[in-house]
């Protein structure tokens, strides 16, 4: 018997429409924590070396945690990992909201989709049955309508990770996008499953998660949830574009008042709480989050940025890509979006301006966009996280920004008790070394 772990994974072959469950002994994974960690151990156990990207014989491998879908604050990220760029290292995508803890519901930890269709598919997981269906009706449709209609043709419950037009199109700056909301646009990975054909991986589970020592994993939870929600978030970055604005460092804000502060929306089991964003550089409190109103010009603002997601676009690369080709202020953006999307740019596979090969979902925060890209610890930023530890806390199945809350020891005591195996603080540092420097591995 597993806890934590459902202990089994899905291989998916496209090419020849076969769907196995395969184990996945946790003894074997028990250094890679999950998620981010457990995607690449299988990548490069599935996948030979310096594979092309367009090869039927690259995955795209979709990964969880034994923490993702338990009251772990902010627990329902997972991640999805390929190679999307020639000889470069691998692209990971981590998102939020609620389809990695529907997945496990579901019984499964991973997918491992491998092979091409010859049309265009989508895969239905419902606690254990799986199926691949035909999405021919649902190519060329946008992230909104797509979510609609398969919830209505499989469950109204269910969660839906999918591409839009712009993966359809392959473009490099297409997103992953989960629950309609949550969308990732780091390097290719998107076009990787349009150039397979996968238009969607829909899921509804009911099964819940076996824990190794239930009593125990609650009570640690339920302190880190206390304590944050107890806690109160300076953000600091730079502003993107519109209402986006990228996280680099947070701390507490000792200074705030109780009633100040606005939780991000719609992700699952979320306990953070900001109460500004400071510009980085010049000092300037671009935003102070407050419960009482939304500003009606990021109201305008987070419109544009849904019209980008539903396209399937990465709303930041995109925007920077078609700034010379607005030619007054006028000029209907989000048209100028759906003509990119739609491959009315010619065949751009690659955006200069994606920030990386780990790209994260933003959390909606009092009307805006909150980007995380937390950095370690270092000059300027003394009181930050070590790097090795953020990398252990997400692919634990943490977001960002609660990970900057946690400790080695409390997620070393969360795995055992989760697991029934027993991880240290040095366990989990050095998981987090492994999975941080994994790159291209």
């Amino acid at each position: 018997m597993t806890f934590g772990w459902c202990g089994q994974f899905l291989r998916v072959n496209l090419t020849s429409g076969d769907l196995r469950t395969e184990q996945l002994p946790p003894d074997e994974i028990k250094d890679y924590i999950g998620a981010r960690g457990l995607a690449t151990y299988l990548y490069g156990r599935e996948v030979p070396a310096e594979v092309e990207p367009c090869s039927a014989e690259n995955a795209l491998i979709f990964a969880t945690s034994p923490l993702t879908g338990t009251l772990l604050p902010n627990g329902g990220h997972y991640s999805v990992v390929t190679r999307a760029v020639p000889c470069a290292s691998l692209s990971c995508a981590n998102l939020g909201g609620s389809w990695g803890p529907q997945l496990k519901y579901a019984g499964f930890d991973a997918i491992v989709v491998q092979g091409k269709s010859s049309k265009p598919v989508y895969l239905w997981i419902s606690d254990g049955t799986t199926e691949l269906r035909d999405a021919e009706h649902l190519w060329g449709k946008n992230v909104r309508e797509c979510n609609d209609v398969l919830r209505a043709e499989t469950d109204k419950a269910a969660h839906v990770c999918c591409i839009g037009p712009a993966g359809e199109n392959r473009l490099g700056m297409a997103a992953m996008v989960g629950d309609s909301a949550f969308a990732s646009g780091v390097e290719g990975v998107a076009a990787v499953a349009g150039d397979k054909n996968l238009k969607a991986i829909v899921v509804r589970g009911t099964k819940g998660i076996r824990l190794a020592r239930a009593a125990e994993f609650l009570e640690i939870t339920q302190r880190l949830r206390n304590r944050s929600a107890a806690t109160l978030l300076r953000a600091k970055g730079s502003r993107l574009q519109g209402p986006v604005l990228l996280v680099t460092s947070v701390a507490e804000d000792t200074e705030a008042l109780s009633g100040d502060g606005v939780r991000p929306r719609n992700c699952f089991g979320c306990t953070a709480a900001f109460s500004s964003f400071t510009d980085e550089l010049t000092g300037e409190t671009i935003a102070r989050f407050r419960k009482e109103s939304l500003p009606q010009v990021n109201a305008a603002q987070l419109r544009e940025q849904s019209a980008f997601v539903d396209l399937g676009l990465d709303p930041v690369s995109a925007k920077v890509f078609l700034t010379p080709f607005k030619h007054d202020k006028k000029q209907d953006e989000v048209e100028l979006a759906g003509k990119l999307a739609r491959g009315g740019f010619g065949d751009k596979t690659e955006a200069e301006s994606n920030p990386g090969r780990v790209g994260h979902s933003g959390c909606v925060v009092g009307g805006y966009v909150l980007v995380p890209s937390i950095v370690a610890a270092g000059p300027g930023n003394d009181s930050g996280p070590d790097a090795s530890l953020l990398a252990a806390a997400e692919s634990a199945g943490c977001c960002p920004f609660a990970a900057t809350l946690m400790k080695a020891p409390e997620i070393a005591s969360l795995l055992s008790a989760a697991t029934g195996m027993y991880y240290s603080p040095e366990d989990v540092l050095r998981a987090g070394r492994r999975i941080s420097a994994a790159g291209g591995k």
